[in-house]
């Protein structure tokens, strides 16, 4: 029985020890060295790449040209652009001037007046919103004698507005 074992473990383990691939002549062999240290890398998922802060599809544009010709003329612009902080509300910003003319009284009177206005809106409905508005606006006032001064005057105004889309972003 011993020889018979003794047989069997002779030719098994040789038959292991040969089943080992052979090593290629162009493989590179690493060394095992003891290390104190063991370093887990983890595959991590590719992150998304960070939302920008800002968003030229969230921007919309507006605002008015006036015109009004005779005794009184006044001509203005007041261009506008807002920026949507969620779909529903709103930041943005208005530049005014206007050129106005009186000629109602013996002398002639003639101003160019401009400012500022930053807004917020709430969207209420798809045409609805309110509104919050402060501006600033600088005007030549005229006195009893002719002379006249610049003077910036704040208006702070809160209502609502209807609007009426052009185009996606007008």
């Amino acid at each position: 029985m011993k020889k018979i074992l003794f047989l069997l473990f002779g030719i098994i383990v040789p038959m292991l020890i040969f089943a080992q691939e052979p090593v290629k002549p162009d493989t590179i062999v690493i060394k095992e060295t003891k290390v104190d240290t063991v370093y887990v890398v983890e595959k991590q998922a590719p992150q998304p790449a960070p939302k920008p802060l800002f968003n030229q599809n969230k921007m919309y544009f507006g605002g008015y040209v006036n015109a009004s010709f005779g005794d009184y003329t006044a001509i203005g612009i007041e261009p506008l652009v807002g920026y949507k902080l969620t779909p529903r509300f709103s930041v943005g910003g208005k530049v005014s001037y206007e050129y106005i003319s009186d000629k109602s009284y013996d002398t002639e009177y003639n101003a160019s007046n401009y400012g500022f206005s930053v807004f917020s809106r709430l969207r209420v409905s798809q045409r609805l919103y309110a509104h919050t508005e402060y501006s600033a606006m600088n005007y030549k006032i005229y006195d009893y004698n002719g002379s006249s001064d610049r003077k910036w005057v704040p208006f702070l105004f809160l209502g609502g507005g209807f609007s009426q889309p052009i185009t996606k972003n007008t």
